[in-house]
């Protein structure tokens, strides 16, 4: 939507594409889909990282009882000493890593949960994501809440939306 045509003398439609942006929002019924579409898609996740979580820690389980045999044999001389705490240390290792798995995995779920929450309470200002946004931003942000946007130029003071088709799940302000 970031248009210019410095050539033809045209205004700059930008300005008044951001003071359009002030005249829409997002129906609470689409906002209320977009929440249910998160709900539906960590539950999903909830339930693959159940999965994760209960194989990690079979792993963990095994990897213990690897441990107390390890140790066991510790106590034998006849067993190699340094080929033994070399495995131990590999358990250990191991088990560490499946450590940060979990940690990383949850962190992960919750980031991703309220980026998605914060997206959805940004677009309850569409004017201020656009305003604030790249070209790139602009462009998605008009694609997204606008499916038609007609802009004249107005002699003596730029450019001015004259006619818009809203996109579904976006309204026009109630009184």
């Amino acid at each position: 939507m970031s248009v210019t045509c410095p050539t033809l003398g045209w205004p700059r439609p930008e300005e008044a594409i951001e003071r359009h942006f002030a005249t829409v929002r997002l129906s609470d019924e689409f906002v209320n889909k977009l929440r249910a579409q998160l709900a539906d898609t960590m539950s999903a996740e909830l339930g693959d990282m159940t999965k994760l979580r209960c194989s990690l820690g079979n792993r963990l389980t095994e990897l213990g009882k690897y441990e107390d045999g390890f140790l066991d044999l510790l106590d034998d001389p006849e067993w190699p000493q340094a080929k033994i705490k070399k495995k131990l240390a590999e358990v250990k290792r191991e088990r560490m890593e499946i450590a940060t798995q979990l940690e990383d995995s949850a962190r992960k779920l919750d980031s991703g949960s309220r980026s998605f929450e914060a997206a959805i309470s940004l677009l309850a200002d569409p004017q201020a994501i656009y305003r604030r946004g790249s070209d790139a931003v602009k462009d998605v942000m008009a694609e997204v809440i606008f499916g038609k946007l007609n802009v004249d130029a107005v002699e003596g003071s730029g450019a001015e939306v004259v006619d818009h088709e809203l996109n579904e799940g976006v309204v026009e302000p109630r009184p």
